[in-house]
């Protein structure tokens, strides 16, 4: 019997080294000094960031508050195909995420390793009665940026309007454009870390947390997660309320304590629904049903390992190969790729048009990554080189505005796929919308008239290699792009866009015009990047390879740009 302790102690500080890159990984890409107000902020209020420490701990906790239900199963195995099965799903994904620098993709193998392990060790009753904590690891893992940046603008448009409709019935005048809040005084603008959506995320985690640590069914905890959409909602419109009527709001101490404040009053109003829905269920403290013993000897009949210590030797070793396939597994490097020079062939596709230098669209895109960007205002060097001496005597044509961004795979927790990219800057409205189809593009393009106090704008967005949300979540889950599926041309973004003088008929079909001559260039110098491109990638020397990091893995060179927990892609290849 000591033995076996022994030895399952052994299997926990196995796993605890096996999986450090997970214990240890934060998605957050930016290289400022951690410290503790930054951290309360990212892991609470900022999107797609995770802590799967805290998550791991929560779970751990949630498994130490079943260890009566738990120990008093019979000490038997379950069913072997149910561990083979685990371990054939979590195993190869382990590897996967050595394999792609994604250290997040071992929360599956954790949830796959945890399952195989309780299985051995005291059957499948055992997982059953696990099923909330392991459910709960999923929580540690991100979710796919595409769909973050799908998601999170409707979020921020949501929660300004949410804190219009509290401003406007304590009443304070303002204006709502978009995700802007225009006071008499100064201007709010709700960025992602006050759009609500990382409240809903950890609120829901908790809402599961507390119903499970007050015995509550299943039937009840579903209720307080559907529960905690709209009380995170709600206090997300008021947090960002209360910070528009602190005016101090803006010292980085006070924004933070601030939110936790309104984070903490979630949890108040929580706790008092899981109590007033206790009483409306009339619900008695759950107790787990311990397996007949048909059933039992059923599922424990399964079983090829009979053996407490062989079972507890397999897990043993199930661990000790991941550990050693953490430094002896091969890792993908990144074969390098020649930079992809927007602004020269831009240069040679519009020669007699004037261009100048716009600075960056101040539209909050901070989950939007780029390789490399370029935005510059075009106009013609004369209006009668366009349209006659008629259009000279009416003054010159107005601008159109070129915004291309080619996007950056490495960076999984970014995503050229926003729709803040179709707009020039902050606080622009949709007008109208429609869609028509272009000559050399498979999607078509989305047109938008858009308005930003008295200024309107019509814009062409769209986007090239796109393969739709679904495939692009899944490659950007698994890490597709840095392995050798690795995609040959990247993503790119595009945005043209031009004043309209009024909203007339004559004056949007004019600026469609504008924008239509322009797109020609656009897609021209576009074609030719990416024929460019898809040569380089397909020469001899762009093989891709993998690296046997043995003597690196033990004493690593040093991180020229560090993101995160790894090394940045581009730095070691520069």
């Amino acid at each position: 019997m000591q033995s076996i302790t022994r030895l399952m102690g052994l299997n926990v500080v196995l796993g605890v080294f096996a999986y450090r890159d997970l214990l240890t990984f934060q998605p957050r890409m930016y290289s400022v000094a951690s410290g503790l107000e930054a951290d309360a902020e990212q892991y609470l209020f900022t999107p797609n960031e995770t802590a799967p420490l805290i998550v791991v701990l929560m779970s751990l906790w949630l498994v130490y508050h079943r260890r009566a239900t738990l120990f008093a199963l019979p000490q038997r195995g379950g069913p072997g195909w149910l561990a083979a099965v685990a371990v054939a799903i979590g195993l190869p994904i382990y590897f996967w995420a050595i394999y792609t620098s994604a250290p997040d993709l071992q929360g599956i193998s954790l949830i796959c390793t945890l399952v195989a392990a309780l299985t051995l060790w005291r059957g499948f009753p055992a997982v059953r009665i696990c099923f909330v904590p392991l459910f709960l690891l999923l929580y540690a893992i991100p979710l796919p940026s595409p769909v973050i940046a799908k998601m999170i603008w409707n979020f921020q448009l949501a929660s300004a309007q949410l804190s219009g409709w509290m401003l406007y019935w304590i009443g304070i005048p303002h204006v709502v454009s978009s995700e802007m809040i225009y006071l008499p005084q100064d201007t709010y603008q709700v960025i992602e870390s006050c759009s609500g959506f990382r409240s809903i995320q950890t609120l829901s985690m908790f809402a599961i947390l507390m119903s499970d640590l007050f015995d509550r069914s299943r039937r009840h905890m579903l209720f307080m997660v559907a529960a905690s959409v709209p009380v995170a909602f709600f206090m997300n419109g008021l947090r960002v309320t209360t910070l528009i009527l602190n005016p101090a709001s803006q010292i980085h101490t006070i924004h933070v304590g601030q939110g936790l404040v309104v984070l903490m009053g979630g949890l108040v109003v929580l706790y008092t629904i899981d109590g007033l829905l206790g009483r409306a269920l009339n619900e008695r403290p759950r107790e787990w049903a311990m397996p007949s013993p048909e059933r039992e000897a059923a599922a424990s009949g399964a079983s090829l390992l009979a053996s407490p210590m062989v079972r507890a030797g397999t897990v043993t070793t199930l661990l000790g190969v991941m550990l050693l396939g953490l430094y002896a597994f091969p890792v993908w490097q990144h074969p390098g790729s020649q930079r992809l020079s927007i602004d020269e062939l831009l240069a040679r596709a519009t020669r007699g048009w004037i261009s100048t230098e716009m600075p960056e669209a101040t539209n909050d895109l901070a989950k939007v990554s780029f390789r490399e960007s370029h935005r510059r205002q075009y106009s013609l060097a004369s209006a009668a080189a366009s349209s006659g001496v008629g259009a000279a005597l009416r003054g010159p044509e107005p601008p159109v505005e070129v915004f291309v961004g080619v996007g950056e795979h490495l960076d999984r927790f970014k995503s050229p796929f926003s729709p803040k990219t179709a707009l020039p800057g902050r606080g622009w409205v949709v007008e109208d919308a429609g869609t028509y189809d272009a000559d050399g593009l498979i999607e078509s393009i989305t047109w938008r008239q858009l308005r930003s106090g008295t200024q309107r704008v019509l814009a062409y967005h769209w986007y090239e290699q796109d393969r739709g949300l679904l495939e692009e979540s899944i490659r950007s889950f698994f890490a597709l792009d840095r392995s050798d599926f690795a995609r040959d041309l990247p993503v790119v973004a595009v945005r043209l866009s031009t004043p309209i003088e009024e909203a007339a008929e004559s004056d949007v079909r004019q600026a469609h015009a504008r924008l239509k001559r322009l797109h020609e260039l656009v897609a021209g110098a576009l074609q030719a990047m990416e024929q460019a491109q898809d040569r380089t990638a397909r020469t001899p020397g762009a093989a891709r390879s993998p690296d046997f990091p043995l003597w690196e893995t033990f004493f690593t060179l040093p991180c020229r740009e560090r993101a995160g927990n790894y090394c940045d892609f581009r730095g070691l290849n520069a």
